[in-house]
């Protein structure tokens, strides 16, 4: 099966290690279907928004936002625009980059907001990174996150997305079951530590995603 028209992606492979594939995806990304990264795979937004989608839960990365997927995971790849980079482990390597994780994200998806520029170099950073993360919502059975955080994690999701797509925050907030738009940045704050202003201003919405 071929990719969607205008997805251009370069592969190369790191030469510090053999069993790490770096990639990049620039350009206009159309839906894909289902991956499984048998070893895991680690994913930088560098420039725009991708859209990706675990079980029924759809998530954005936005500029500098880092998504790491554990071994044995299946996901969708949407929608996207930008650049994207990447970086596949070889099976068996998983366990090695995910030494220094919380016990919570060892085996579950994760999102680690405005991490930065670059992928993660070792470890270390990457460990680094997951002392900031985010579980993803649809993936939090037996993650040792409470069903009350996962489903505020979950609205919260929901809301990031209707703010990339354009509401305002008053709309987003009667939309995704908030008291009202006071609420919707408490939690915003709260949990991801910044206003839903400033989560909207840091992504790019994709062209077409309305499509």
């Amino acid at each position: 099966m071929g990719r969607p028209p205008g997805t251009r992606v370069r592969l190369r492979r790191d030469g510090r290690d053999p069993e790490e594939e770096r990639f990049r995806v620039e350009g206009v990304r159309g839906e894909v279907g289902l991956h499984l990264h048998r070893g895991g795979c680690l994913v930088l937004s560098r420039l725009g928004t991708w859209s990706f989608r675990f079980g029924g839960q759809e998530i954005l990365l936005g500029p500098e936002d880092l998504l790491a997927i554990p071994p044995g995971t299946t996901h969708r790849c949407g929608r996207g625009e930008g650049m994207l980079e990447g970086m596949r482990l070889a099976p068996g390597r998983w366990g090695l980059w995910a030494e220094g994780f919380p016990p919570r994200l060892s085996r579950r998806p994760w999102v680690r907001l405005g991490w930065g520029d670059a992928l993660p170099r070792t470890p270390e950073e990457l460990a680094r990174a997951a002392e900031g993360a985010i579980p993803l919502a649809g993936c939090l059975r037996g993650s040792g996150v409470s069903s009350f955080r996962g489903k505020r994690l979950r609205r919260l999701w929901r809301a990031g997305a209707l703010l990339l797509e354009g509401a305002s925050g008053a709309e987003v907030a009667a939309l995704c079951g908030y008291a009202d738009q006071s609420h919707l940045i408490r939690e915003f704050r709260r949990l991801w530590g910044l206003t839903p202003e400033q989560y909207r201003g840091r992504a790019v919405p994709p062209t077409g995603a309305g499509a």
